[in-house]
C-alpha cells in the first residue's frame, strides 16, 4: 500500500458504474498494482508526494470499541475478504456500538453492503482522513501472500484473527465460519431462473455448481477434466450448472459444456457478486478449483468438493461443514505461489499446473459419490472410499530448516521421502527458508522460529536438510509421549548420562550460569517436541555469549537442561549417522537399516545423499 497525494483532480471510474472524486493534492492510499498500472497509462507525473502509511496505521490492540470506529481495507480476493471479516464480527459481537468501516475494491462491494456487521463500506483508492480519523485502521495486503510461518501453516481464517491478535485457538468453529447476505432482488430472479429451467424439481436429479476458474491459472482445474466429470454426472441423473464470469460463457460452448437438459450455463446470469452468491445458495452441493465459490458455498453450508495444488485444502475449506478437499500433489506441492504467472513447471498449452492435473476426474466424482451425495440423500452411487477421512488427534508439523543453496541441494534429493512421511503422518510439512534470527555466522540459529511453528502445532518434529527418511520408517509421533521431548543423545551408546561433549556443558555454563549439569547431551538434527517444550528456543542471541564447536546444538541442550524437560531417548535408528554406526561410506553400507537416515559430518554430503536415494530408488 502507498499513500500518494494527486497533482492533478481526476474522476475515476470504478466497477459497477461507479465513479470517484479524487482532489488535486489530496492524499489517498493506493495499492501498489492500482499505481503501476497507473504509472504505465499517464507516467510517474500523476503523482506528488508520498507519505509512510506505517506512520498512520493504528492497530488494533485488544482496547475497548464500543463507541469507537474501525477501519479495516484490503484491496481483492473475495475468499481473504469473507476471512477478515470474521474477526470483525466477532469484535462487533463483543462491541456493539463499535463503528465497522470497510474497505476494498469497488468490485467486493456486495460482500459489505447486505452485512448488519458493515456500517460503512468504502472503495479503493481511500483518503487518507479514513486512517487519520478512525480510533483504529488495520490493512491486509500481503498477508496471505507473504510466505511467512504463519501464512504456510494456519488456516486463513485462524490467520486474519491472529492478526487482529484474537486467540484463534479459544474461538468455536462456527464463529470462524464466513458469512454472505442474500440480495432479496438478485435470490427472486435466480430462484426464477432455476425454476424455469426445472432446476427446482428434485425429482429430477440434485444440482451441482460446478465453478470453472480461479482469479490466477496457477489454482487452476484443466477444462478438459471439468468436462469429463460434468459428463460423468449429468449420466448418473445428476445435474450441473456452469459458474464463473459471463466471458466463460464463451469456453463453455467452445467444449460444449452445457447441453440445455442436463447441463446449464449460468456463467451468463453471474452479472454481480451477489449473482453468484444466489446460483451457489439455489445449489445443493459446489464443485471447484481454490476460489470464492468454496468460500461462498461454506458461508451458505453446502457441502463441497474442493481441488487444490498450491495452496493446501485444509488451510482453506477444513473448517466449512461437509467439505471435502483432493490436493493435487508434486513434489514442489505445496508452493504457495499466488499472483497471475503460470507455474513455471507446466508444459500444457494451457499452462495449466502439474498438481491440479494430478487430479484424477474420477477421484472427484468418487468423492462426491462417497461423501456428499449420501448427505442429499442420494445413496445409489454409493462406492468403495478411495480417500479415508483421517482426523488426526493432534496438529503435527514436519519442520526443515533450508538456508543457502547447500542445503536447498540436500533438500531436493531426498524431498519425495519427507513429503511422503509427511503424508503417512499426517503432518504438514513446513520449510524455514527465510533468517529472522539473523545471527551472523550461525545459519542453524534459524531453527529458533520453530518456537513460532509451535503456536499453529500441537508437536513438532524438526529434521536437518541432510536427511534422508527410510520408506519404511514407522510414525515417530506415535513412539514418543506426548509430554516428552524425543532426540538421541549424541554419542555412540546413545546413553543420557554419557559424559561427551562434557566440555561443551562446562564451558556453556560458565557464561549462561550454572544449572548443575554434568551429563547427558542429545543431537539436535532429529528432534520431536511438543508446545510444552518451547523454551528450548529462548534468548537465541546467547550463543554470542559463549565459544563452543557447534552452532545451535549446546544452546538447545542448555535450555532444556534448564527447564527440566523429559527426555525420551529414540531408538539411534530415528537418527542414523556415522556416529552411532549407520554409514553410508562402510563396505558394504549400513545406512539404509536406519529409519532416519543423518549424513552429517559423512564426508561429501550431496554425493553421499544421492547414493544412498538411488539404493532406495532401486536405481
Amino acid at each position: 500500500m502507498r499513500v500518494l497525494s494527486l497533482k492533478v483532480g481526476m474522476n475515476l471510474s470504478l466497477a459497477h458504474g461507479q465513479r470517484a472524486n479524487l482532489i488535486k493534492d489530496d492524499y489517498y492510499v493506493f495499492d501498489e498494482r492500482f499505481v503501476r498500472e497507473f504509472e504505465l497509462v499517464y507516467g510517474s507525473e500523476l503523482f506528488g508526494n508520498e507519505l509512510n502509511i506505517d506512520g498512520y496505521i493504528k492497530p488494533y490492540l485488544g482496547q475497548n470499541l464500543d463507541g469507537k470506529s474501525l477501519f479495516c481495507f484490503r484491496t481483492s480476493g473475495i475468499g481473504d475478504l469473507m476471512a477478515m471479516m470474521v474477526p470483525i464480527r466477532i469484535l462487533k459481537k463483543k462491541y456493539p456500538t463499535c463503528k465497522i468501516i470497510v474497505g476494498s475494491s469497488n468490485l467486493y462491494k456486495d460482500l459489505f453492503e447486505n452485512d448488519p456487521d458493515v456500517n460503512e463500506f468504502i472503495p479503493s483508492p481511500w483518503p487518507l482522513k479514513y486512517l487519520t480519523d478512525n480510533d483504529c485502521s488495520m490493512y491486509f495486503q500481503g498477508l496471505v501472500e507473504n510466505y511467512s510461518i504463519d501464512s504456510t501453516s494456519l488456516n486463513i481464517y485462524d490467520l486474519f484473527l491472529k492478526a487482529f491478535g484474537l486467540d484463534y485457538n479459544n474461538i468455536s468453529l462456527s464463529d470462524k465460519r464466513p458469512k454472505v447476505f442474500l440480495d432479496n432482488e438478485v435470490e427472486d430472479d435466480i430462484a426464477i431462473t432455476f425454476e424455469g429451467l426445472g432446476l427446482k424439481d428434485n425429482s429430477k436429479g440434485k444440482v451441482i455448481g460446478v465453478q470453472l476458474e480461479t482469479s490466477t491459472i496457477i489454482r487452476n482445474y484443466p477444462i478438459f477434466y471439468f468436462k469429463q466429470i460434468i459428463s460423468k454426472l449429468n449420466i448418473q441423473g445428476i445435474r450441473t450448472v456452469i459458474i464463473g464470469e459471463p466471458i466463460l460463457s464463451n469456453t463453455i460452448e467452445q467444449y460444449g459444456l452445457c447441453d440445455n437438459k442436463m447441463s446449464f450455463d449460468f456463467a451468463q446470469h453471474c452479472l454481480t457478486l451477489n449473482h453468484l452468491i444466489s446460483i451457489i445458495n439455489n445449489c445443493d452441493a459446489i464443485i471447484g478449483p481454490d476460489t470464492s465459490g468454496l468460500h461462498i458455498a461454506g458461508a451458505l453450508n453446502k457441502p463441497m468438493v474442493g481441488l487444490f495444488g498450491p495452496i493446501p485444502s485444509d488451510l482453506r475449506i477444513c473448517y466449512f461443514k461437509n467439505a471435502i478437499g483432493i490436493d493435487g500433489k508434486t513434489l514442489c506441492h505445496p508452493c504457495f505461489i499466488h499472483g497471475n504467472n503460470p507455474c513455471r513447471y507446466s508444459v500444457s498449452k494451457e499452462k495449466y499446473s502439474p498438481c491440479m492435473q494430478l487430479i484424477d476426474p474420477d477421484t472427484v466424482v468418487k468423492a462426491l459419490n462417497d461423501n456428499i451425495l449420501p448427505i442429499l440423500g442420494v445413496s445409489d452411487h454409493k462406492s468403495s472410499p478411495v480417500m479415508p477421512k483421517i482426523t488426526p488427534k493432534e496438529k503435527r508439523a514436519i519442520v526443515t530448516l533450508v538456508i543457502g543453496n547447500k542445503a536447498r541441494s540436500m533438500l531436493d534429493i531426498g524431498f519425495d521421502l519427507l513429503t511422503n512421511y509427511a503424508d503417512k503422518t499426517h503432518s504438514r510439512l513446513v520449510v524455514i527458508n527465510e533468517e529472522k534470527i539473523k545471527l551472523e555466522g550461525f545459519p542453524n540459529l534459524e531453527k529458533f522460529q520453530i518456537v513460532e511453528i509451535l503456536d499453529n502445532y500441537d508437536r513438532v518434529l524438526y529434521l536437518d536438510a541432510d536427511i534422508l527418511i527410510h520408506p519404511n520408517c514407522p510414525d515417530i509421533f506415535d513412539v514418543v509421549p506426548n509430554d516428552s521431548f524425543g532426540a538421541i543423545t549424541d554419542n555412540t551408546d546413545n546413553v543420557w548420562g554419557n559424559l561427551n561433549r562434557y566440555d561443551e556443558m562446562i564451558n556453556v555454563q560458565r557464561s549462561l550460569g550454572y544449572i548443575k549439569w554434568y551429563s547427558g547431551y542429545f543431537n539436535t538434527g532429529v528432534m520431536l517436541l511438543s508446545k510444552e517444550h518451547k523454551g528450548i528456543f529462548d534468548n537465541p542471541s546467547d550463543r554470542l555469549k559463549f565459544e563452543s564447536q557447534f552452532s545451535d546444538q549446546t544452546l538447545l541442550n542448555y535450555n532444556f537442561v534448564k527447564y527440566g524437560y523429559k527426555f525420551y531417548c529414540l531408538d539411534k535408528k530415528f537418527n542414523g549417522m556415522e556416529i552411532n554406526s549407520f554409514s553410508s561410506r562402510m563396505e558394504p553400507q549400513n545406512k539404509t537399516k536406519a529409519y532416519i537416515m543423518h549424513f552429517a559430518r559423512e564426508g561429501d554430503r550431496l554425493k553421499q545423499m544421492k547414493f544412498i536415494k538411488g539404493i532406495i530408488d532401486g536405481d
